[in-house]
């Protein structure tokens, strides 16, 4: 995976977290909230995919689980 590529994976996961912990907070229905942890989990997915591929960055980014 390129640097670019996964800067941009990183960029979007950081922003759907936000965005899923601000709908959380404001009470967002949860069918709303499920379709944001799906896209979290979607791109976390492809985080892992580049990690798997030599990229080693991600790991960390992600290390909390």
């Amino acid at each position: 995976m390129e640097n670019r590529e996964r800067h941009q994976l990183e960029r979007q996961y950081v922003q759907q977290t936000r965005k899923y912990l601000q709908s959380l907070r404001e009470g967002a229905p949860s069918s709303e909230l499920e379709m944001q942890k799906e896209r979290i989990l979607e791109l976390s997915q492809l985080m892992d995919k580049g990690v798997r591929y030599g990229d080693p960055s991600g790991h960390r980014l992600r290390g909390h689980r």
